[in-house]
């Protein structure tokens, strides 16, 4: 599945910005936002009092569920981060239980760390 999903990656980097795709993704989100359901009183004034740590003041009660600008440049940078040197990847299983020979100093847990590259490819 993860070399899959690099490779998806790897076409969509290949191909470039689609500002068709991003319109569609952004009619989505604007219909989300507009027919969203109602949520608790507190609760939005948390969302809100949060987006305004991260967004200028006419985007307080949008935040990022709406999508303005179509910015391929943004998108290529972001896009070439996707990448497996970049990656992160976690496996959870108790199958593995007893083979890692790596333990967390808080907890005790264990685990192993192994290049994704050489995993995945």
């Amino acid at each position: 599945v993860t070399h899959l999903v690099f490779q998806y990656l790897k076409m969509l980097q290949t191909l470039g910005p689609q500002q068709r795709i991003y319109e569609e993704i952004q009619r989505i989100e604007a219909n989300e936002f507009h027919y969203q359901e109602q949520i608790d009183p507190i609760e939005y004034v948390e969302d809100i009092c949060e987006n305004m740590q991260l967004f200028p003041k006419e985007d307080l009660l949008t935040g990022d569920q709406l999508m303005f600008e179509y910015n391929p440049e943004v998108i290529s940078a972001a896009l070439s981060l996707l990448t497996p040197e970049n990656a992160n990847l976690m496996l959870l299983s108790p199958e593995h239980e007893g083979l890692c020979p790596l333990r967390e100093k808080w907890f005790g847990t264990q685990y192993s760390v192994e290049g994704v590259c050489d995993v995945i490819f």
